[in-house]
C-alpha cells in the first residue's frame, strides 16, 4: 500500500513539474520589470513582431497586463513599435503629435477605439507620453486597422484639402468636389458599420481614391513618406468603403491590417513591432473554414513564421464588461478539466504567469495531459493551445475595465 500510493505521488510531481511556467508576481505587473524572464527573452531572439491578444475587448486585468508586458519589451528588449487594432488614419495623427510632444488624452483616446478609453490604458498613454520626451528611447505609435475614428472626424477633410493642393502642383485634374467630400463625411461616420451606399456613390467615390493613388504613381511620388502614406490611406478607405460587397462581412478587415502591418514593416525594416489586438485577429488558424475569413495571425504566421510570436491573455475566472457589477457585467465561465487555466491555477496559486508554447516541454506536457480547451474571452474553445499561439498569459482574476464617464481632460 505504503509502494503504491508513493508511486501515485512520484507520478504527479513528475506531472507538476514538467512543465515551465513563468511565474509573475503583483509588483511587476505594476513595473513591467519581469525577474524571470530569461527564457522568453531567448526566445524572443530574431523575433520582428510580438503580439498581444485579448480575448474580449472589455477585460481590464488585460490591458493592465498588456501594458506591462510592452513597458518590459521596450525597455529591455528594445520593441519601439506599438501597433493597435485602431485607424490607421486616426493613430497617425496621435503619433504625430506625440513625436512632437504636443499631445493630449483627447489625441490619444480618439485615435483607439471607445473599448480602450479607460484607466487601464491611460497607464500606456503616460508612458508614451513620458518616452517620447526623452531623445534616446522614443516609441511609436501606429495603426493598422482600415476604419476611420474619432479624429478622423476632426482632421481628415482639412487633411485631404492639403493633400489636393500639393497634387495640383502636378497636375490641374482636380479631384476635389462638394461631392466627395459629403460621400466622404458618411464613410466616417458608418465606418465600422454596415452601410450599403448607392452604386453610383459608391463607382464615384471608388474612383476619386483610385485617382489619387493614380496621380501618386504617373509622378513618381510613391517614394516620399509623405505620399507612401495617403497612396496606403486611399487603399484603406476604399476597402472598409466596399466591405459590404465582401462576403462573409468584414472579411477584407484582417487581410487589410495584415496588408497594413507588413507595408509598414517594409518601409522600416529595423523596427520591432508590438501589436496589441483582439485574440481572434491574431491567432495562426482561421476561424472557420472560409478561406475568406482567415484572422490576421494566420497571414503574420505563413509570411514571418518564427519572427511572429503571439501571446493570448486569458483568465481562469472572473468579470468582463464596462463594470464589475451591474447589467453591463458579465462572468466568465468556470474552466473545464480540459483547459490549460484549470490546469495552471490547480498547480500555481500566484495571480499571473506566463506559460510558453514554443517550450518541447511544455507541448509534450499539454499532449501527455490530453490539454484541449483554452479560453478565449469568456467561453472554452476546443483548441489544442500551441496550434494557434505561442504563449498563455495567465490571469486568475479579471475585472472590468475602469472607463471614463465623464469629460476627458485635454491635458
Amino acid at each position: 500500500m505504503k509502494l503504491t500510493l508513493i508511486v501515485v505521488l512520484l507520478f504527479l510531481i513528475k506531472g507538476l513539474y514538467s512543465q515551465e511556467l513563468l511565474k509573475i508576481d503583483d509588483l511587476e505587473i505594476e513595473t513591467g520589470n519581469f525577474k524571470n524572464f530569461s527564457s522568453l527573452k531567448e526566445e524572443l531572439k530574431g523575433v520582428k513582431i510580438v503580439s498581444l491578444g485579448e480575448g474580449n475587448h472589455y477585460m481590464g486585468t488585460t490591458f493592465k497586463t498588456k501594458v506591462a508586458m510592452i513597458k518590459y519589451l521596450h525597455d529591455s528588449l528594445n520593441f519601439d513599435v506599438i501597433a493597435f487594432e485602431s485607424g490607421l488614419y486616426d493613430c497617425k495623427v496621435t503619433n504625430d503629435s506625440l513625436q512632437i510632444v504636443t499631445s493630449t488624452q483627447e489625441l490619444f483616446f480618439d485615435g483607439l477605439f471607445g473599448v480602450w478609453k479607460c484607466d487601464e490604458v491611460k497607464v500606456l498613454y503616460d508612458y508614451l507620453a513620458q518616452n517620447n520626451n526623452q531623445e534616446n528611447n522614443p516609441i511609436d505609435l501606429i495603426g493598422i486597422d482600415n476604419q476611420l475614428l474619432g479624429n478622423s472626424k476632426k482632421f481628415l477633410k482639412a487633411d485631404f484639402d492639403q493633400l489636393f493642393d500639393s497634387l495640383q502642383y502636378y497636375t490641374s485634374k482636380i479631384i476635389e468636389s462638394d461631392r466627395f467630400y459629403s460621400i466622404l463625411d458618411e464613410v466616417i461616420r458608418t465606418s465600422n458599420f454596415k452601410q450599403n451606399f448607392s452604386i453610383d456613390d459608391t463607382i464615384y467615390f471608388s474612383g476619386k481614391l483610385r485617382k489619387i493613388n493614380h496621380i501618386i504613381d504617373e509622378y513618381h511620388l510613391e517614394n516620399r513618406p509623405y505620399y507612401q502614406f495617403w497612396k496606403q490611406l486611399c487603399k484603406n478607405i476604399n476597402s472598409d468603403y466596399t466591405r459590404m460587397y465582401f462576403q462573409p462581412f468584414g472579411a477584407i478587415r484582417d487581410s487589410m491590417m495584415y496588408e497594413n502591418l507588413k507595408w509598414y514593416m517594409e518601409l522600416y525594416p529595423e523596427k520591432k513591432i508590438i501589436l496589441w489586438a483582439a485574440s481572434g485577429h491574431l491567432m495562426f488558424e482561421p476561424r472557420n473554414n472560409n478561406s475568406n475569413n482567415k484572422p490576421m495571425g494566420t497571414y503574420l504566421k505563413n509570411n514571418f513564421k518564427e519572427q511572429y510570436y503571439a501571446i493570448v491573455f486569458t483568465a481562469y475566472k472572473g468579470k468582463y464588461g464596462n463594470k464589475d457589477k451591474g447589467l453591463l457585467s458579465f462572468k466568465i465561465k468556470k474552466s473545464t478539466e480540459k483547459s490549460i487555466e484549470h490546469y495552471i491555477h490547480k498547480n500555481y496559486f500566484g495571480n499571473f504567469a506566463l506559460f510558453s508554447l514554443r517550450n518541447n516541454k511544455n507541448k509534450e506536457f499539454i499532449e501527455q495531459q490530453n490539454i484541449t480547451h483554452v479560453k478565449i474571452g469568456r467561453n472554452e474553445n476546443l483548441m489544442i493551445p500551441f496550434e494557434f499561439a505561442d504563449a498563455l498569459f495567465y490571469i486568475k482574476e479579471m475585472h472590468a475595465p475602469t472607463y471614463f464617464f465623464k469629460e476627458m481632460k485635454k491635458n
